[in-house]
């Protein structure tokens, strides 16, 4: 597990306790994340921090990011992201299991990923005006811990390609859109 702050020089790579391995290319901005086990148990420590645009994450095998009283994955400054691979992606927290400030935009295109917080799994800024997230061609499951809610103060939510999304929150179940080949 990552339990201190770690920065990945351009063309690094961190090898994880449990084998996985992070890298990160500068030049063409991807972090690819190779089955790893990333636990952030600081206040306020996320998993991934992003106000980088154009930032893609690129997800191989089995990847659990989890953080404890911050968001797992937090994209700022109106940033356009993208979470892709081949690869089953967990993200969970005790709060957001993602957090989307200031109208940036989240492109979620990864074979499988399930994520789950306690407060949102889900959130947009407080406006909700700007902040998109996009589901492409993959199996999506957004759950919520205690009762709050899955999917909040978003502008968009849109669901493209051969892809299945599921939502459980605040007393409700949804399969939000599911598309065949």
């Amino acid at each position: 597990d990552l339990t201190k702050t770690r920065y990945i020089p351009s063309g690094g790579t961190i090898h994880l306790d449990e084998g996985g391995s992070v890298l990160f290319d500068a030049p063409t901005k991807t972090l690819t994340i190779k089955d790893a086990n990333i636990t952030c148990t600081d206040n306020n420590q996320r998993c991934i921090n992003s106000s980088v645009e154009g930032l893609k994450v690129v997800i191989e095998g089995n990847v659990w990011l989890t953080a404890f009283d911050a968001a797992s994955v937090r994209l700022s400054g109106g940033v356009s992201n993208t979470i892709s691979g081949n690869g089953f992606l967990a993200v969970m927290s005790s709060e957001e299991a993602f957090f989307l400030a200031d109208g940036s935009k989240l492109t979620l295109a990864v074979d499988s990923l399930y994520a789950q917080g306690d407060t949102e799994t889900i959130d947009g800024d407080l406006l909700g005006s700007g902040s998109e997230v996009t589901v492409e061609n993959g199996f999506v499951t957004l759950n919520n811990k205690n009762k709050g809610t899955a999917i909040k103060s978003l502008g968009t939510f849109t669901v493209k390609g051969f892809s299945e999304v599921n939502i459980k929150g605040n007393g409700s179940k949804a399969t939000v859109h599911k598309l065949k080949k």
